[in-house]
């Protein structure tokens, strides 16, 4: 059996865009935007986060100090709201 090392990224790049906005139900994964707004999911968010995501403040801080966040990519993020790397998209 021969063993091949290939890049990865592409495929990486696709599942990003495909699911980043999915979430689990139940055994199902669903778009989180056709969740009820009474649905388990966002009681859990509230607990676990409250107002904020705790780490958007550390890339906050981050590109405080650095001048953009620390991926490292080679090609613009494919989920258009994570593009711009000198500041962190709101929910």
């Amino acid at each position: 059996m021969d063993l091949k090392k290939e890049s990865n990224i592409e495929y990486l790049r696709q599942v990003l865009e495909d699911q980043i906005r999915l979430t689990a139900d139940g055994t199902k994964f669903v778009p989180v935007d056709a969740l009820p707004r009474d649905h388990r999911y966002y009681e859990y968010q509230a607990q676990v986060n409250g107002s904020k995501v705790p780490t958007q403040d550390v890339i906050k801080k981050y590109i405080a100090k650095n001048g953009q966040e620390y991926r490292f990519q080679t090609a613009p993020h494919p989920v258009p709201r994570f593009q711009d790397r000198d500041a962190v998209p709101e929910y």
